[in-house]
């Protein structure tokens, strides 16, 4: 769990599942800011909901009507100040959702009053079938600060569209003094809520015994100590942070009052999960932010909230050492915060934060208030020497999509994107897409379909142009990474040279901190070459893309014999000279040769560059030419383990879904009779003997092979070009979607492994209907 330092309500539910901000002024309005499209730029819309005075109290949720949708309750008439308060305010109203994001005006119902009415939450205080409003002045009379004020709980009526107040009970009225915050404290077991205080007194927990049915309350820390010619002291905002499985992890605090510190408190380690009372809790200060000069005057601290976000103006601490305090803190927004709201504003899986300015007259005015949603990016990007070092979340690890657009390159934007598994990504016509992770699909107008991973077929080039129908391409199963650039027409400039933009790592953002690919970026005018070389001492992948051919005919060309070129166009993907086998001589193995980057011909007074981008990967086997598959005639096969000499049944020949599959010596047995059927369409097989071949859950390295009576779908990928195999007719069979496939362990199982992992991937298909 993470500390935000800068409010805005939690988010308004409407009928179409979109997400909005509640925003309010101090003199007037009250408004709701919805987003029109999750994909739209710039794209909210003010409803106004009411126009009232002095609009101090956080607005809150609940749906108080029954209809299913966030009712709105707030408190007004405040007044101009804490010196200025309204007698006769403090009003609490709420203001009924019908379900229509386009109304304006929502109807207000009375709920109560009592003057200087600050802060207001929801929850089940005493009961749990009905909900509750806990309000809480500040203070109760203009400037007094020693006055202590009451802690109200309203409970909501039979018939809550009544004009008449709701039933108000006081269980506290002469403990608190200057109440700035309230935090409810779910019941982590299905009970009764219990409340939080910051206030004069500290941080203060609340809650009703309902065995005992009253109220109790313990100080849990003292907060700032008073300080001769200063009127504020204790705490100012206090949030609970969770850990683990504790929420009761820890409590981050403001103090005092609008003030300088940022300080956490640690309970002993020996205090149970979840416990807030009836144990110590340790004050640990993080940090002290100037107040400007004023002295012995409120500081510049309003608001402290506690949200797993990883991710003047927004501060973030992060525990990296909870026992000793100790807090890791990160910059998250420039711009000058008063309250900051923690929501899924576009996904329930991932959390994001709005922040409204602090602009009220006679305290601080900030010069431009702005509300800002600020979207947390999954991916991250820092120096690393002289490079950017990238760190992107898994695919399969996100639900939603996370783009950063990171180089300006020919007339182009570059961006880095992370589409989760199973999704749809828009691009526009002639956009670029390069795969560095995963795979993406789309169907051009002709219906034709295509499939970019991370390297085209050996000897060949793919384009990297995106012409599809509908403007989206999809991901499967397994997510993809991509870098995406727009496509621009060729750019002349002038000069002989060639240049090397140097570069971007690309990582995963885990503990593996494992590399995807490194980019550099390369132009070369007319008549030059990027200088020949190979990569024969290091082992990576290069892949190249071309983004702007100049005169249409640069390439990759070899150093002694051009016996493979070819002419990219714009937006070209080349297959680079690898280790991983895309360049192979004979059957002897790899033939790795000099290569560069050459432009085309043309007269250099009429200067045209190239701009391409070099890919390099950690080695890999590629799997992504499927149409290099073998081809495999549906029929009845016997499958050979080519390093067992033993064949592939069902251990037993048991029928009972969940049986393992073994090698057994050849013979004649049924169970060791296989029914390979192509699926209609594609270069995908089934294997059935007494039941279909599939894989253990979950799909990952090791795993046993078991029968099952539903289909499991083989890749069967025959990787003797690739791996220059000697073995005759020997194949490898991997799973769709995977880099698994089938092995044998020393305990004769067939189990899933890595590609090249282990020995015993080679399989015989023998045809049973061949006399032998």
């Amino acid at each position: 769990m993470t500390t935000c330092i800068p409010a805005l309500s939690p988010t308004v539910s409407v009928p179409s599942n979109e997400k909005a901000i509640l925003q309010y002024s101090t003199t007037r309005t009250i408004r709701i800011t919805r987003r029109l499209h999750k994909q739209s730029v710039g794209g909210w819309e003010k409803v106004t909901l009411a126009s009232l005075w002095f609009l101090v109290s956080m607005a809150f949720l609940a749906d108080i009507s029954g209809n299913g949708y966030n009712d709105v309750i707030i408190s007004y008439r405040y007044g101009p100040s804490m010196d200025e308060l309204w007698p006769d305010g403090g009003r609490i109203q709420w203001f009924e959702n019908i379900g229509d994001p386009n109304r304006e005006q929502w109807q207000p119902r009375y709920v109560g009053r009592s003057p200087g009415m600050h802060r207001l939450r929801v929850g089940h205080f005493t009961r749990t079938d009905v909900i509750q409003i806990v309000a809480l002045p500040d203070i109760t009379k203009s400037s007094d600060l020693d006055i202590p004020v009451p802690v109200i709980t309203y409970t909501k009526p039979g018939d809550p569209m009544s004009p008449s107040e709701w039933e108000k009970d006081v269980p506290f009225n002469s403990n608190f003094r200057v109440v700035y915050e309230v935090v409810v404290i779910p019941s982590y077991n299905g009970g009764l809520d219990r409340i939080m205080l910051a206030s004069r007194e500290g941080i203060s927990f609340l809650w009703y015994n309902d065995s005992a049915k009253k109220w109790e309350f313990e100080t849990l820390g003292t907060g700032m100590p008073q300080i001769p010619g200063n009127r504020f002291w204790g705490s100012g905002s206090v949030n609970v942070g969770k850990v683990h499985n504790d929420h009761a992890g820890y409590i981050a605090s403001s103090e005092a009052m609008r003030g300088n510190y940022v300080t956490v408190y640690v309970k002993d380690e020996d205090a149970l999960p979840n416990q807030f009372t009836g144990v110590r809790w340790t004050r640990h200060i993080l940090d002290e932010f100037t107040s400007g000069g004023t002295s012995h005057a409120s500081g510049v601290i309003h608001q402290v909230v506690c949200a797993d976000i990883d991710g003047d103006g927004v501060w973030c601490y992060k525990p990296v050492d909870l026992k000793n305090g100790k807090f890791a803190k990160f910059k998250l927004g420039d711009v000058s915060a008063g309250r900051v709201a923690i929501g899924n504003y576009r996904s329930p899986h991932v959390l994001d934060f709005a922040t409204v300015s602090y602009s009220v007259p006679g305290y601080f005015e900030s010069p431009i208030p702005l509300v800002l949603l600020y979207e947390v990016t999954p991916i991250t990007a820092e120096k690393l020497n002289d490079e950017i070092l990238f760190r992107v979340p898994r695919p399969d690890a996100i639900c939603m999509v996370d783009k950063v657009e990171f180089l300006d390159v020919a007339g182009q934007k570059m961006s880095l994107v992370a589409i989760p598994p199973c999704s749809r990504y828009p691009v526009k016509q002639g956009d670029g897409v390069k795969v560095i992770a995963g795979r993406v699909l789309w169907t051009d107008k002709d219906g034709k379909r295509h499939e970019r991973t991370q390297a085209p077929a050996p000897f060949e080039a793919s384009t990297i142009t995106v012409e599809a129908e509908y403007h989206t391409i999809f991901t499967r199963y397994e997510g993809v990474l991509r870098v995406h650039n727009l496509s621009p027409p060729r750019f002349p400039s002038s000069g002989d040279e060639v240049y090397n933009l140097v570069g971007f790592h690309v990582r995963y953002a885990d503990d593996s901190n494992e590399p995807i690919c490194h980019i550099q970026l390369w132009t070369a005018g007319v008549n030059v070459y990027a200088g020949f070389h190979n990569h024969i001492g290091q082992t990576f992948a290069v892949i190249h893309a071309c983004i702007v051919n100049g005169t249409g005919k640069g390439g990759i060309r070899t150093h002694i014999q051009v016996w493979w070129y070819r002419a990219c166009q714009n937006m070209d993907l080349c297959g680079g000279q690898t280790q991983t086998g895309c360049l192979c001589s004979g059957t002897t193995g790899l033939d790795y040769p000099w290569h560069a980057w050459v432009a085309g011909n043309g007269d250099p007074d009429k200067q045209t560059f190239d701009v391409w981008e070099a890919f390099e990967f950690p080695p890999f086997i590629s799997l992504t030419k499927e149409a290099n598959a073998r081809v495999l005639e549906s029929g009845k096969y016997r499958l050979i383990n080519a390093k067992a000499e033993a064949a592939a049944a069902v251990e037993g020949g048991d029928p009972i879904d969940g049986a393992s599959l073994v090698v057994l010596p050849r013979s004649n047995l049924v169970c060791q009779t296989w029914d390979l059927e192509t699926i209609p369409e594609t270069n995908l097989y089934t294997l059935n003997s007494v039941s279909f071949a599939s894989s253990d859950w979950p799909v990952e390295n090791g795993k046993k092979l078991i029968r099952t009576r539903s289909l499991a779908v083989l890749g069967v990928t025959n990787f003797g070009i690739l791996t220059q195999l000697i073995i005759k007719n020997s194949s490898a069979i991997r799973l769709v979607d995977t880099n698994l496939v089938w092995s044998v362990n020393k305990n004769d199982k067939i189990v899933l492994a890595q590609v090249g992992a282990s020995q015993g991937q080679d399989w015989i298909f023998e045809n049973v209907n061949v006399k032998n």
